[in-house]
């Protein structure tokens, strides 16, 4: 039934898609609507490229208004990308609300991803277009994040509407469900910052932090799997039993109902709440409560209500998670109202600021409604928004330290409701608010205090009339205090003895968590005691931070001396029933204490005044001068006291995080520095660290009763304190200060926080401060939770102590402790880490800071294999891979003048010797050799042009390091490469900002000046630079121009050469290609215009308009100024690069252009065309280059009185083409004359000696004489050096007569051999061919001095003498002629690809025919497959001959088959193609045989062009044939297009074969393989390259192995089958004699007596079903048991069998079942 209905239901369903389809479409027309135009619509899934790109390019489209950045990233470092819009260029304009969208949660619910990218292109595309979009736009400030799981998208398919797994891409890529994963109201407790941390996912904390640490106001998560918009709870206090239909509202669920119906009525059709996905859920009005659904714990939109501002609903957007792509144009048109309606909804409600009563804002105020139990906190600027249903309220605003204020207000709708508070600030001094405790703990110092705890907050206090309530009497304050102590304090102050019995009474009562020790003694010899507060007292934690508070370093100042000392019986007794106490306690090892100055106090009295005796030690010096400064010497601190001592050997003996220095004489919490270089009061002299200082001290400030008020101490603080805290030098300047010391010399970050007006007040009024104290000493301590920590360790799992950890664009270090364990204080946010320890590898980290909590990062260091790299790759410089400091500018020269010394012939020192080598000191490099300065590409590589950036100047010293060592070695083959470079180093243009800056810098700076540097000019103006790279920072791209969207004028060629030089850098870098740094999308190469969110200066494009000068801009790493200790991993990164870039610089080609004498002919015309085309500069010398982009290009030259010269070359990357070319003299001519044939075996000798380095005379040995012969090739006699090229044959002589081929032949090998070093295109020749040439093949003819016309008859006839029927094998049993069988012997071990047949007696070039089958064809008739090739080289070489002078009636000219006078068969050139030694043409050169000698210069002028393009000749297919295991196949014969001629590839696989540019078929075949044909391209100019693979042949008896193992299978049981029927016959007949005899066989089965034959033995049916089954399937069965009464009969063994068990049963039958039936 269910079966028949599935076709209905299906059809059904089609008619609803199709229904709602058409609704959608007519609502659409009917409902009001913005602009539909866009700027683009997603018409498909784009997965993380594709996004990036999508995101960069709205952002370098709509630079005002859109901005990239990162949240953090994903398990598998996918950067978490959003996109801002806004009109605020910097800082949010006052009062303009936040307002996100985050998508793609789950990673296979694609829908909201598309639909953010298409809202994202269409707000920012209608800008300014549609007055709705842009009155969003302009009041709201919207976040767009596409997808938070981009781990799982990746694995998401289209199509997908169900996946509900890992493997779906729903979870991350940790396989958690992220809307799971985020601390819950009702599921976390208790609520602790490790709670809150404990097991959440990387893109969880990154999503966590950004909500917390941003006042977004309104919020929707978009999902998929529904259609329907959910809000909050998501869960409920007490699981429901069925996971679901319990509701569980909020304190907002009106607002939140509200806010779901504008998405589901905006939507298409959502709000009609019907069953669209046929999964029997309705939805009244297309919403509903979460939980009411079902249960989610630990979800998104929960986490925005309670634990920040943001109110967010989750809507689900389609039946289908993840639908065709064919659907997202409907679901956006479905869509786009409701989310535009959405984000209009963060207007509704109220807004305003909190103020004090001098307009100045309250951060961190509460705003709440009265009757509704929620809170929102204000931020920094002190802004609210409150959103609300129209109505009539009453609002409540509420602080630390002010009266709260109570406001009725009226929300209409439409209209956004705005109110002002101002708030007094209390009189009194009494308990804190209810809500201290949460502020305090909110972690001050951001742009936003995020609420913490359930959103239930506690209410508001009473609002007070205008009169303060009077003050809380001191006794009474006393006595409330004292009951959170289980020993009430005696709230007096308590000299040197009774001070150490406090803290002995406290050590003694808990051993278990203190530890009383002393820290050192002071000049009075009294100790400084410290007690130390911990769950594991005397011993250091791993993982747990250390603490410590000090105080009373002045003596007169006591109030901190007194807290510490409450402060430690506090933590003590309240240890076992305070949750924060015990926190603190197992979780910081707090060392406390209390007087650092004992003497001091000891000669101070209580008064109550500012100013009394005792502030300094017993020596009369004031402690907090005395530490070392990091300015210098100064008059307190040249020698360091006692107490001073102690307590700096104390700080380096404990991996102390955090600190305070607690002081009196007035109430602000100070912070570093504490003086400036000019040591001025007044001035702000901030730390690397001022940002996180700043967030230490407002946390104290903000937590103390009354510091943040900022009043300080009446006329003493005239000025006040914002937020009660200042900068140590903006207040007043000094030097020796114990907290810079701190900061300077060890990893603890110290305040120095003062905590009374007066210095020493009375007893009385202990208890006002320690109320006032208590909860800032508490919350401070816990700051050092807080930030970036973990363990650093190596691949053994060994903790690594003394890791240097840095941040990046912060220039403070801190380094790991003896456990490898490490904490960095931080701001939250996202930062990158560097972990460097020498012998290991750096490691870079970027993470995500969270504001409650310390984000845990654990690393992992490699050790450093620099030593082996530089052995490798950089000639063991050790001190290229050293961690040097950054040099100052005369230690730079100094280098420099070293570099010179080390290297004198290739390294010249360029210093004060121009004018702009003052300024900007430079080296010069450059290869010994010929050529000089002129001759070669000049290269400038600058070290940055912002001293900010001077890590280019480092890599740059130590790339002329690298240049000196490999240039040691001439024959390098980098050296070889470099050859024809001049490179200028110059390590710094801009000293002056070098002077100024920082090392740790990362603030990425880029100039906005638009000239160059003057000295720069001067340089460039002075030398002609033909391309500049500049190295720098702040960021991992290479820049080319334009840096603006001006146009600069360059060429397409010169423009395609500034990307071939950028790519050079970028190809060779390891990371360049796909590094990000931080909120940068800058990454590989780019234009610098399109860089986002930089400018640059238009220095690349005025070294172009000026001086043609090609300048790239290569930034190496995200820091400005990186750590010195980061040179070296940034040298191994960057030399591959930077060699890269030298190559590229001279891409292109280079020449000389010289006369057949070598003189240089600097008048020539050099032009160059191909891709591109242009006239080539010729120097004096004859030279010219050009920089060229890759491809093919001519090289023309022509000069009157010479022939021209064209050179066919192929620019390759990063390569320079020697284009050199020699002209000859049209009005010179050679003076030749005829050898005998001893003169030409000596004229072949004579050109070997002369040169050696490619040429090797040979000889073909016979029986009456020898045949001389030459090879020609570069790298003749090195192993293999020229097998591994085609070899080219020239042969002359056949018959005695034709001796003018033989003088030819001598003059082409004089003519090779003597070009090769001036001549590029003969140098290319002998590069890429072997050259063979026998001048005469019969030298039997004497020396002629006149013409010779006629053939004589000469035996035997060489030319006839070949028989292409007798193989090489075969020759030695042949009749032959010895001198045949030689040359066949020797050519069948030659094997040239190609032969030229230089003959006389004609003009015009012949080609083989091949007979059919007995006979030879019609004349114009050839083998089909090689007739074009043979054509194409006669036509070729007929053309560059120039066509034959006239000559007589009998001398035939063109290109013919061999002369009919053959066709009797046995020549050379047949003999070749038909026995498959070599593909030959024959070129006819002359009626005569010997023609005058006057005219054989004419001659070779004539075929010079010919014979030299025949050896170029590279048409065709060349490659290797291996095996599956990748070893050579030799004998592998190749045939083409059926073509008679068949090739063999060598002993290494290698083949050659010459065709004519078009597609043929390639057979391969080889005895034991497969054979394959392949379909193959030939090309014009170069030959097509194969690796052709054969398969060894498995075939046995020619069926396939598997086959035969079969079929011998068979017969073996076929054989055994007989045999067992044989014995069965002979055992039966003897057995029926012996039963016929009476007698039993011993061995056997005998027949069991049985009453009841119908009665089975076997008591379990079931057990006669499975043997019977498995033994007879297929067997007949009868249908009853008196068919066959044989159908039971039971079997047992005889006693003599083997069996062990009594009876061993057999069924011969079949099933109980069987037998029932």
């Amino acid at each position: 039934m269910v079966g028949k209905l599935v076709p209905f239901l299906c059809l059904l369903t089609c008619i609803d898609l199709a229904t709602t389809d058409l609704r959608t479409q007519q609502l659409n027309l009917i409902r009001p609507r913005s602009l539909d135009s866009v700027g683009f619509v997603t018409k498909q899934y784009h997965k993380y490229k594709a996004r990036m790109k999508i995101l960069a390019k709205l952002a370098s489209d709509y630079p005002r208004l859109a901005k990239v950045y990162t949240i953090g990233e994903s398990v598998q470092g996918k950067s978490l990308f959003v996109l801002k819009i806004s009109t605020d260029e910097k800082e949010r304009q006052l009062g303009k609300p936040m307002f996100k969208y985050v998508g793609n949660m789950h990673g296979n619910e694609g829908v909201g991803h598309e639909l953010l990218l298409n809202l994202a292109g269409h707000l920012l595309f209608n800008y300014d277009k549609d007055a709705r979009i842009t009155q969003l736009i302009n009041s709201t400030e919207i976040h767009i994040m596409p997808t938070l799981n981009p781990d799982g998208f990746e694995l998401a398919r289209p199509g997908d509407c169900t996946g509900e797994d890992r493997h779906s891409g729903r979870t991350n890529a940790n396989g958690v469900d992220l809307n799971r994963n985020f601390p819950d109201q009702f599921r976390t407790k208790p609520l602790t910052r490790e709670t809150i941390l404990a097991d959440r996912e990387p893109e969880t904390l990154a999503v966590m932090t950004w909500i917390i640490n941003n006042p977004f106001v309104l919020s929707a998560n978009l999902h998929g799997g529904s259609v329907v918009a959910s809000y909050p709870y998501d869960d409920t206090p007490q699981p429901s039993p069925r996971g679901c239909c319990v509701a569980s509202d909020g304190p907002d669920t009106a607002l939140f109902r509200r806010l779901a119906a504008i998405y589901a009525q905006g939507h298409a059709f959502m709000h009609r709440g019907e069953d669209f996905c046929h999964i029997n859920e309705r939805f009244a009005g297309g919403i509903t409560n979460g939980a009411m659904w079902y249960d989610v714990p630990g979800g998104m939109q929960d986490f925005n209500y309670v634990f920040s501002n943001c109110v967010e609903i989750t809507v689900e957007l389609s039946c289908c998670k993840m639908p065709p792509e064919s659907k997202l144009l409907t679901e956006w048109s479905n869509n786009k109202e409701a989310l535009l309606s959405y984000m209009e909804a963060v207007h509704m409600g109220v807004k305003g600021l909190v103020l004090d009563a001098n307009n100045d804002p309250i951060h961190g105020a509460y705003v709440s409604v009265e009757g509704i139990d929620y809170n929102v906190t204000t931020t920094e600027r002190g802004e609210y928004w409150r959103l609300l249903l129209p109505g009539e309220y009453t609002l409540i605003a509420s602080a630390v330290g002010f009266q709260a204020m109570r406001a009725s207000i009226t929300v209409k709708d439409g209209e956004t409701s705005r109110h002002v508070f101002h708030l007094p600030r209390r009189s009194d001094s009494s308990a804190p608010d209810s809500s201290s405790d949460q502020v305090a703990a909110a972690i001050a110092g951001g742009a936003f205090v995020p609420k913490i705890g359930p959103s239930a907050t506690p209410p508001p206090p009473t609002v007070s009339s205008s009169t303060a309530s009077p003050p809380t009497k001191e006794p009474e304050l006393a006595q409330t205090l004292s009951a959170e102590f289980l020993t009430p304090p005696d709230w007096q102050h308590h000299d040197y003895a009774s001070l150490e019995s406090w803290l002995r009474d406290l050590a003694t009562r808990y051993p278990d968590i203190t530890r009383l020790y002393s820290a050192g003694v002071s000049v009075q010899n009294r100790q400084l005691w410290v007690l130390e507060v911990s769950d594991n007292p005397g011993r250091h934690e791993p993982g747990e931070p250390e603490f410590k508070y000090v105080a009373n370093m002045h003596g007169d100042e006591t109030v901190g001396r007194e807290m510490l000392l409450l402060l430690a019986r506090y933590l003590c007794e309240t240890y076992a029933t305070s949750n924060q106490t015990r926190d603190i306690v197992n979780k910081v090892r707090v060392h406390i204490m209390p007087s650092m100055n004992p003497d001091g106090y000891e000669n101070s009295t209580e008064h109550g005044s500012f100013m009394q005796p005792g502030r300094t030690n017993a020596h009369g010096v004031d402690l907090n001068r005395n530490f070392p400064d990091r300015l210098g010497v100064f008059e307190h601190n040249a020698h360091q006291e006692p107490e001073t001592e102690a307590v700096m050997r104390w700080s380096r003996q404990y991996p102390f995080v955090l600190s305070a220095n607690l002081h009196g004489g007035s109430v602000v919490a100070n912070y570093p520095w504490d003086s400036d270089s000019t040591r001025t009061t007044g001035v702000y002299a901030a730390s690397p660290d001022d940002a996180v200082f700043k967030k230490l001290a407002k946390t104290y400030s903000i937590s103390h009763l009354t510091m943040h008020t900022g009043k300080g101490c009446g006329t003493i603080d005239k000025n006040g304190f914002k937020d009660g805290i200042t900068n140590g030098n903006h207040w007043y300047s000094l030097t020796g200060g114990m907290q810079d010391w701190n900061y300077v010399n060890t990893n603890d970050f110290e305040l120095t926080i003062e905590i009374s007006c007066v210095k020493f007040p009375f007893a009385h009024e202990l208890p006002r401060y320690w109320n006032e104290n208590k909860k800032a000493l508490l919350f401070y301590i816990e700051q050092a939770l807080t930030g970036v920590s973990g363990f650093v360790k190596d691949t053994n799992n060994n903790a690594l102590s003394n890791v240097t950890v840095s941040v990046e664009g912060i220039t403070k270090d801190v380094v790991t402790a003896k456990d490898g364990d490490y904490w960095r204080l931080l701001v939250p946010g996202q930062h990158t880490l560097i972990f460097h320890a020498p012998g290991y590898q750096t490691e870079r980290k970027q993470v995500t800071v969270p504001y409650l909590w310390a984000q845990q990062l654990n690393v992992t260091l490699q050790q450093d294999d620099l030593g082996q790299w530089s052995a490798q790759h950089d000639f063991s410089l050790t001190e290229n891979i050293s961690p040097n400091s950054y040099r100052t500018m005369s230690q730079l020269k100094e280098t420099l003048v070293q570099l010179e010394n080390q290297y004198p012939t290739t390294h010249e020192v360029i210093v004060n010797t121009s004018p702009w080598s003052v300024h900007m000191p430079a080296i010069k490099v450059a290869a010994e050799g010929s050529l000089s300065d002129s001759e070669r590409v000049t290269v400038a590589l600058l070290g940055g042009l912002d001293g900010r950036q001077p890590a280019g100047g480092e890599l740059l010293l130590r790339l002329a390091r690298h240049l000196g060592a490999a240039m040691s070695n001439p024959r390098s083959e980098l050296v070889q490469k470099l050859q024809n470079l001049i490179i200028y180093i110059v390590p710094r243009v801009d000293e002056a900002s070098f002077e100024i800056d920082q090392e740790g810098n990362c603030s990425q700076s880029s100039s906005t000046s638009g000239s160059p540097p003057s000295a720069l000019v001067e340089m460039m103006a002075q030398v002609n630079v033909q391309a500049v790279l500049s190295i720098e920072g702040g960021g991992m791209f290479v820049r080319y121009p334009p840096n603006t969207p001006a146009d600069f004028g360059a060429t397409e060629m010169q423009k395609e050469n500034f990307v071939s030089l950028a790519g050079a850098f970028v190809s060779s870098h390891s990371r360049m290609s796909k590094m990000y740094c931080g909120d940068q999308l800058a990454t590989g190469m780019m234009q610098g215009r399109d860089v986002i969110g930089r400018r640059f200066s238009d220095v690349q494009e005025v070294l172009y308009k000026q001086f043609g000068t090609l300048m790239v801009s290569a930034h190496v790493s995200c820091c400005d100024f990186p750590r010195h200790y980061m040179m070296a991993e940034l040298w191994r990164e960057n030399l591959a690069s930077l060699l890269s870039f030298l190559r590229a610089a001279q891409q292109g080609v280079s020449g000389y252009v010289r006369d057949a004498a070598g003189k240089p002919l600097s008048d020539a015309a050099v032009t160059y065309s191909g891709r591109y085309s242009g006239q080539l500069k010729v120097s004096s010398s004859g030279h010219f280059s050009a920089l060229l982009p890759e491809g093919d290009y001519s090289v023309n030259a022509s000069m009157p009185g010479f022939q021209w010269h064209v050179e066919q070359i192929r620019v390759e990357l990063n390569s320079n083409q020697d284009a050199s070319l020699v002209l000859e003299n049209t009005n010179h001519s050679l003076e030749l004359s005829y050898h005998s044939g001893k003169g030409t075996a000596n004229s072949l000798r004579r050109i070997a000696e002369h040169y050696t380095e490619i040429s090797r005379y040979c000889s073909i040995a016979g029986q009456d004489s020898e045949i001389p012969c030459l090879e020609i090739s570069k790298g003749i006699h090195e192993k293999d050096g020229a097998l591994t090229k085609p070899s080219v044959l020239f042969v002359g002589t056949i018959q005695p007569h034709e001796l003018a081929s033989r003088e030819l032949l001598l003059q082409l090998a004089t003519h090779v051999a003597s070009r090769y070093s001036t001549d590029s295109g003969v140098a290319k020749l002998l590069e890429e061919h072997k050259v063979i040439i026998i001048p005469a093949l019969d030298s039997r003819h004497a020396t002629v001095n006149e013409t010779v016309c006629d053939a004589p008859e000469v035996q035997p006839d060489l030319d006839r003498g070949f028989d292409p029927d007798v193989t090489p094998t075969d020759i030695a049993r042949s009749s032959l002629p010895p001198a045949v069988q030689t040359v066949i012997g020797w050519l069948a071990k030659q094997r040239p690809v190609r032969t030229l047949v230089l003959r006389s007696g004609a003009e015009g070039v012949t080609f083989p025919r091949v007979p059919l089958i007995n006979g030879y064809p019609s004349q114009d008739h050839l083998q089909y497959g090689d007739e074009e090739m043979f054509s194409a080289a006669a036509a070729e070489y007929e053309k560059l001959e120039g066509g034959a002078a006239a000559a007589s009636r009998n001398c035939p000219i063109g290109k013919v088959q061999e002369p009919v006078s053959h066709q009797s068969g046995g020549n050379l050139m047949d003999y070749l193609y038909r026995c498959n030694v070599s593909l030959p043409i024959s070129v006819y050169t002359s009626c005569c045989g010997a023609p005058k000698v006057d005219q054989l210069s004419a001659l070779w002028s004539r075929h010079r062009p010919a014979l030299l393009s025949f050896i170029r000749q590279k048409e065709g297919i060349q490659g290797f044939v291996t095996d599956e295991q990748n070893a050579p196949v030799e004998g592998a014969r190749l045939l083409v297009n059926g073509s008679a001629f068949t090739i063999s590839t060598r002993h290494d696989g290698q083949f050659w074969r010459p065709l004519t540019p078009g597609k043929v078929t390639v057979s391969v075949s080889a005895p034991g393989y497969h054979s394959v044909e392949k379909l193959v391209s030939v090309f014009a100019v170069q030959p097509t390259h194969l690796q052709l693979t054969l398969k060894r042949d498995k075939l046995v008896a020619g069926m396939p192995r598997m086959v035969v193992i079969v079929l011998l299978g068979a017969l073996g049981i076929v054989a055994v089958v007989v045999c067992m029927l044989c014995a069965t016959l002979c055992t039966g007949r003897s057995g029926r004699k012996r039963r016929g005899g009476g007698k039993r066989n011993r061995y056997g089965f005998h027949q069991l007596s049985q009453p009841d034959k119908r009665t089975l033995l076997y008591e379990d049916e079931s057990d006669d079903d499975d043997v019977i089954r498995d033994d007879y399937r297929g067997v007949r069965v009868p249908t009853s048991l008196s068919d066959d009464p044989r159908a039971v009969r039971p079997f047992h063994d005889l006693p003599s069998s083997d069996s062990s068990s009594e009876e061993e049963i057999l069924l011969a039958t079949t099933s109980s079942r069987q037998l029932r039936r």
